[in-house]
């Protein structure tokens, strides 16, 4: 290894950490959004047993730091400034190589040789690795191999004598449900002394099961993976690694009830549920392990170029099973046009009423200095219009009855109390999905540009109708997004003024806690308003599917409606022309009497991936039903695919085909409008442009 060249100063410095270069442990602030800081400790033990800070090793240790600096460097990127989440992102990348490499210290003899003995086989092991298995970040640290030699390493500690004060306190620690998920392939005996062990360990806790700040919750006995996870990465690697996909199933007991949503959710994406890795993830894993021949720019070794030439190899990527960028899946057209009218229907009918009755609540628990909770039901029905008593309003909040043992009957009964209306802070909750649903169906806007909104300036009033502004998601560079104005029709401007009506009413109180975003949550307990975040999103969405009662799939699992299958909302009603009132409909809500000034609004409002996928969807059934429009495109598809047979396969299958084919620029799927006796009409026509 080279002597250590203290000149070298070109990837030295970022900021995104708090600490000094040359400090054992680096605090950072990658990210943004009030996500925790990332403490970076480089006291890893090497394969010769000293820490990676030891001066034998500070050429390695000046490598490893330089390459995490490097990773949010302009430099690689033609010196385009990167958006804190990017940047976030690449530094959590190179973190996981470092990691991996660290973790097999031994193997590449790191303490003697750094990565210069890391080979181009090496290299295509990596890759092997990384794409085993639909988690990268559960791949490269070996995640449930891991966790699972612990867990036998440590059960062979415990003692016969703890075990038996164990049992005789926690009988339900031996309770295995066979339904559950065995995924660290620990044998039944295995499971129930590993958690002996944790109980013993103090990996187990209490946990609300809950969705948001909703004030309701059950508890069972969970284990904390973190903890788990600390104790096995412990001076192994610069993090300690948090995962996605490790089902410990097995390991928690005493299940208990669940409130917040009531069914199992049907996956809103295509390839959720596929077990094989994307292509995208692992492209960024491998470019950021090819970053790294960018450290020869300040002299400092690295894995050699031979070896790294190996990421280039496309015909042995091509080979990694990886699925294709997700999709979302489409919700059923009828699911989609009945929700939208249930909401516009929930809206106009309790909207402003449930709006009025929480500000009646809580100007006087405000005046009497009490939380809404100390209102009792009398003094609720008293307060509140009367006719959200006449409905069946009756308490402030419903799961108080279903909190910790006093269960009044579990989730079926809560379920049922719920859509019997008992709870106000539950109906609001059913409104806050509705007037979700109304404006990312008529804005076609994303999740975060809705929960973005700012109370104060999101609505626009010109003199020919209503504008939405809100910061652009997804074209932002640097730390600044983009400011946009987009139309909206008036039932969406109604309804946010109804939430500006809200927050301006609760700034009137004192003990009011207010936010600047337009989409705030009453709070359960206190007097006001909280942001709500992705997962308080999802609740409301839940919360108004449970209400309406969603369609169920042959399988028990709900429909849950989420923002994105709701964007296509205007392009779905005018392909298909259906729905509950089709066109006429959206003649109403945008005020446009001329179908072409229609198909205008949409192309404007509709993100184009969006319209191009809808129209392949609606290209997809017009072949699996046969129409005669779509000869001359089952003719294309046969001839480009080899698919001739659409009635055995899934339309969603078949749409990929037809997307595929549009993103290539060999077909269009447009409308063309025609002047007719009885008034303007139109066909969607397949248009085959050529190779």
């Amino acid at each position: 290894m080279r002597p250590f060249d203290a000149s070298s100063r070109l990837f030295r410095s970022t900021e995104w950490f708090n600490s000094k270069f040359d400090d054992p442990v680096w605090t950072t602030h990658i990210g943004q959004n009030g996500k925790k800081d990332t403490v970076i400790d480089f006291r890893v033990r090497l394969d010769d047993g000293l820490l990676l800070t030891h001066p034998k090793h500070q050429s390695l240790l000046e490598i490893i730091k330089s390459y995490l600096c490097l990773s949010s460097h302009s430099l690689p990127v033609g010196s385009i400034q990167l958006a804190p989440n990017t940047i976030g992102h690449r530094v959590h990348t190179t973190i996981g190589i470092i990691d991996y490499f660290l973790l097999r210290a031994e193997r590449f003899q790191l303490s003697s040789h750094g990565f210069k003995l890391i080979t181009p086989h090496e290299i295509t092991e990596f890759m092997v690795v990384l794409a085993s298995s639909q988690y990268l970040k559960n791949n490269l640290y070996a995640a449930h191999e891991e966790l699972r030699d612990f867990l036998r390493l440590k059960i062979h500690q415990v003692t016969k004598q703890q075990t038996k004060s164990v049992l005789s306190k926690v009988p339900g620690i031996t309770v295995i449900d066979s339904s559950d998920e065995h995924s660290l392939g620990l044998s039944e005996s295995e499971i129930i002394a590993a958690r002996i062990f944790l109980w013993i360990n103090g990996n187990y806790k209490r946990v609300p099961i809950k969705a948001g700040n909703d004030g309701h919750s059950f508890f069972t006995h969970q284990i904390s993976p973190n903890s788990i996870y600390s104790e096995i990465y412990h001076e192994r690697t610069l993090v300690t690694p948090k995962f996605r996909g490790v089902v410990l199933d097995e390991l928690h007991f005493s299940p208990s009830e669940k409130t917040f949503r009531e069914y199992p959710m049907i996956s809103s994406m295509v390839l959720l549920d596929d077990p094989l890795p994307s292509e995208s993830g692992i492209n960024t894993y491998l470019q950021g392990l090819k970053r790294m021949e960018f450290l020869k720019l300040c002299g400092l070794d690295h894995i050699s170029h031979h070896s790294l030439s190996a990421l280039d190899n496309k015909v042995f990527v091509r080979q990694l099973e990886m699925k294709n960028k997700g999709r979302y899946r489409s919700l059923p057209q009828e699911v989609i046009f009945s929700s939208f009218r249930k909401a516009v229907e929930f809206y106009f009918d309790v909207g402003q009423l449930l709006i009025d009755g929480y500000v009646a609540l809580a100007q006087e628990a405000d005046s009497r200095g009490c939380t809404l909770r100390d209102l009792s039901p009398a003094e609720i029905r008293e307060l509140i219009p009367k006719k959200l008593s006449d409905i069946g309003v009756k308490v402030w909040d419903l799961s108080s009855d279903f909190r910790g043992r006093s269960r009044s009957g579990g989730s079926v009964t809560f379920f049922k109390r719920f859509r019997a209306n008992e709870g106000l802070i539950q109906l609001i909750e059913v409104l806050y999905g509705a007037i979700w649903i109304i404006l990312s169906a008529l804005s076609a806007r994303r999740s975060g540009e809705i929960r973005d909104l700012v109370e104060n300036t999101c609505l626009v009033k010109k003199n020919h109708g209503y504008y939405l502004q809100f910061a652009l998601r997804k074209r932002n560079f640097g730390k600044a997004r983009e400011q946009v104005l987009r139309p909206i029709p008036n039932v969406a401007a109604l309804c946010i003024q109804s939430l500006k009506d809200l927050h301006q009413n609760l700034s009137l109180l004192s003990s009011a806690r207010a936010s600047h975003r337009l989409f705030s949550k009453p709070r359960h307990r206190e007097i006001g308003l909280a942001a709500m975040s992705s997962v308080d999103a999802a609740k409301v969405l839940n919360r108004f599917s449970d209400y309406f009662e969603t369609q169920l799939n042959s399988t028990g699992r709900r429909y849950y409606i989420r923002t994105h299958q709701m964007r296509r909302f205007f392009a779905m009603t005018f392909f298909w022309n259906g729905g509950f009132g089709g066109l006429d409909t959206l003649r109403w809500f945008l005020g446009h009497t001329d179908l072409e000034h229609v198909y205008h609004y949409i192309t404007e409002t509709v993100p184009g991936e969006v319209l191009r996928r809808v129209s392949a969807e609606y290209a997809s059934g017009a072949l699996i039903s046969g129409q005669s429009n779509s000869k001359n495109l089952r003719a294309l598809l046969e001839e480009r695919y080899g698919v001739s047979s659409f009635s055995i396969m899934q339309s969603d299958e078949v749409a990929d085909y037809i997307e595929d084919l549009m993103i290539e620029g060999i077909l269009k799927i447009e409308p063309v409008f025609l002047d007719t006796p009885n008034g303007k009409r139109y066909e969607i026509l397949f248009k085959i442009t050529g190779d």
